[in-house]
């Protein structure tokens, strides 16, 4: 049996056990992205609940390779421009204080910050080049080495969607700590397992090699708890107008497995569940903005945390 790779706890209840084959198809007819050889030959793939922390996690913690990412930055929705997410954190830095972001992207976030000292670490080649491209200082490499070198050197570390893609989270919290200043913020943000993405079936971005972790407020809250940080503040986002297909074909899900006495899966490829799938897709999207209340009035999908280092 596995253990949580927050806390190393071995108690964890399996929740789904997950076809390697259905994965690769989805993310080819889906993203038209070929993942075959990012599994090393596995058939299977575990999902598990720590019930020591509340983090939902797969075994093993099958991570993409930079392949694997080049593919993804290809689709026009990977690297967004616009985030609540950013607007938030950017509420939290102050005039020419020295701000890390880890998993960088093109650095983006930067332009949200334009009076502080910006440093990105990305490990995507194209994404790097595009950032420095912009006269940005983005180096590629892990936060572990940078840590070493850059001991409290910053006022706030943060890294958006970041944490869920990560096999060694102790590692990655532990050097986030280590490269910020006694006083200083983490802002970690994650999509939200608590939300209506746990109805959500065949979300393929939810899955290794892209996601290896699944957070929720109450694992959130383990990290302050396990790593000796003061929380600031832990919030859902409220719902995206962009998610609000999602949102009610993840509702419909939730209703029909109620209904059924099933529980929530990550993966149905069945050929009923597909056609069905492709039918409510359309007809959600089309009627999702008059079926719904105002999108500030739902919970989105990504939580945000704010930690301070003693």
């Amino acid at each position: 049996m596995p253990c949580c790779p927050l806390s190393g706890s071995p108690d964890v209840t399996l929740v789904e056990r997950l076809d390697v084959h259905d994965i690769v198809t989805l993310f080819r007819t889906r993203m038209k992205v070929e993942i075959g050889n990012e599994f090393k030959g596995l058939t299977t793939i575990d999902y598990y609940k720590s019930n020591a922390t509340g983090l939902y996690f797969f075994d093993p913690l099958i991570t993409g390779s930079e392949g694997f990412y080049e593919q993804l930055q290809k689709q026009s929705f990977y690297y967004p421009d616009e985030r609540g997410e950013f607007q938030y954190a950017a509420r939290l830095v102050k005039a020419h204080q020295k701000v890390l972001e880890i998993g960088c992207g093109k650095g983006v976030f930067a332009d949200f910050i334009p009076s502080a000292t910006y440093i990105g670490l990305e490990f995507n080649a194209s994404a790097v080049q595009r950032a420095r491209a912009r006269g940005l200082t983005v180096l590629k490499e892990s936060i572990e080495h940078h840590a070493t070198t850059h001991n409290g050197a910053y006022d706030i570390v943060c890294a958006f969607q970041v944490l869920e893609h990560v096999s060694d989270i102790v590692g990655f919290i532990t050097s986030s700590i280590a490269a910020l200043r006694p006083g200083g913020l983490i802002i970690y943000t994650v999509p939200n397992t608590d939300s209506f993405l746990r109805w959500s079936v065949n979300n393929i971005l939810a899955v290794p090699p892209h996601h290896v972790t699944m957070w929720t407020d109450q694992a959130l809250r383990a990290v302050a708890r396990l790593f000796s940080l003061k929380i600031i503040d832990i919030r859902c986002e409220a719902l995206s107008p962009n998610h609000r297909g999602a949102f009610l074909q993840a509702m419909i899900n939730r209703s029909y497995a109620i209904a059924t006495h099933q529980k929530p899966r990550l993966l149905n490829t069945s050929l009923s569940y597909r056609l069905v799938d492709r039918m409510l897709f359309r007809l959600c999207r089309q009627f999702a903005l008059f079926m719904l209340p105002p999108c500030d009035t739902l919970i989105g999908h990504s939580l945000y945390a704010v930690y301070q280092k003693p």
